[in-house]
């Protein structure tokens, strides 16, 4: 079986390494500032001075109590814990800029860094992995990444990007949350998007593609819902075979952007991954040239698994989202 990777040097493994632990650095730098997350100060009322934890910029906020020991305290805490986190994220974020230098001098910087900006903003949002995965070529990009390869670039050319939405529950976008749709979300990344005729789909100015889908469900008769937002924003296209994939467990990965800076997905596991794929590429319906890429893609993955991760193997038990038949079959190929 052909696999179309190449080996990471050793400079680049150390680099990629590095890099994976300035991100996790970074989260935590992030996390730890959302809880110093507004301001806090004294407020005189009828001659008392009361310490008000104010969550905005629009004059909300709560009291915390009147001026004494604990509440001074718990102010100049406050302060400190405030002053110094943001003094670390402004650290980590140097370092993260030297080491996307680094990071480009070695040859590491993959990923498109449209799909960078996109996946960025679902995370932000809390909407990676948790609602929505990625699937398609771009979920390689994290096969590789766990194997410490990389696939060669012809394989993963592409002007397109899927994602994949569990909409088997209501998003629910939180009240401090400054959108309140997919499109949104895809116009923070790059504003140029825009809802093509194809309802599911987002173009920008550069012809790239976003298509929103989902797993049609089994009984046609249920009414999932099918936009995050208004009646302007994406609609999801359902398709069957996603229920695999929407069933599928998921992994992450840290991966590396075109200019140099490690981010966070989420795809379906690899194993579904390559079974899909192998499937999709012998749909009578399928372009010729997709066909043939489908089945390299399929093959690279799991020869990727067989080799190198050999936490992802290849049984019933964790296929049991497709037809047994289907999957012995396929297992037959991806040999």
């Amino acid at each position: 079986m052909q696999m179309d990777v190449l080996e990471l040097t050793h400079r680049q493994s150390l680099e990629f390494t590095d890099s994976q632990q300035l991100f996790a650095a970074w989260q935590d730098a992030q996390a730890r500032v959302k809880h110093y997350s507004g301001s806090m100060h004294w407020k005189t009322i009828k001659g008392k001075k009361y310490l008000y934890h104010m969550l905005d910029g629009y004059g909300k906020g709560k009291s915390l109590g009147v001026k004494r020991d604990d509440t001074q305290a718990m102010y100049e805490a406050f302060q400190k814990g405030k002053q110094e986190t943001i003094e670390r994220l402004k650290s980590i974020q140097k370092a993260l800029d030297e080491k996307a230098a680094l990071n480009r001098a070695v040859g590491l910087n993959r990923v498109p860094l449209i799909v960078a900006r996109i996946a960025r903003e679902l995370d932000k949002q809390g909407l990676m992995g948790e609602r929505i995965c990625m699937v398609g070529t771009h979920a390689i990009y994290a096969y590789e990444a766990l194997a410490g390869v990389m696939v060669y670039r012809e394989l993963l050319a592409t002007a397109d990007a899927d994602f994949l939405w569990d909409n088997r529950e209501t998003v629910k976008f939180s009240s401090d949350a400054d959108v309140d749709g997919f499109l949104p979300m895809l116009k923070k990344a790059d504003r140029s998007f825009e809802r093509s005729e194809q309802h599911y789909r987002a173009i920008n100015k550069d012809g790239f593609m976003v298509d929103l889908i989902v797993a049609e469900p089994k009984d046609l008769r249920a009414q999932p819902q099918e936009q995050m937002g208004d009646a302007y924003d994406l609609k999801a296209s359902g398709i069957g075979s996603l229920r695999w994939l929407i069933n599928s467990p998921k992994v992450e990965a840290v991966v590396i952007d075109s200019k140099g800076y490690p981010f966070r997905i989420a795809v379906p596991d690899p194993r579904s991954f390559a079974i899909h794929k192998l499937w999709v590429s012998k749909q009578p319906n399928r372009r010729a040239d997709k066909a043939r890429r489908d089945k390299q893609q399929a093959l690279t993955v799991a020869k990727l698994l067989m080799e190198r991760l050999p936490q992802f193997p290849f049984t019933a038990k964790e296929l049991k989202m497709f037809p047994k038949a289907l999957v012995e079959q396929s297992l037959k190929e991806l040999e």
